[in-house]
């Protein structure tokens, strides 16, 4: 993780906590686009990577009182 800047780090340690293993390099090329440390463009399996890892998990709620 140390060898990656800017948010990449950040993307790395959510897919952890979440069991999930994420590295650039598992990606073709052209999918991880980094244009600087603030910016990073995620297309085609990476951004349904991305989908997924940040996705909320659904939650119900009743209306009736227990």
């Amino acid at each position: 993780m140390t060898d990656y800047k800017g948010i990449i780090p950040l993307v790395i340690e959510a897919a952890e906590k979440k069991g999930m293993r994420f590295d650039i390099l598992d990606f073709p090329d052209g999918e991880i686009e980094c244009l600087n440390n603030d910016v990073v463009i995620f297309r085609g399996s990476a951004g349904k990577f991305i989908n997924r890892l940040f996705e909320r998990e659904e939650c119900s709620f009743t209306r009736e009182p227990m």
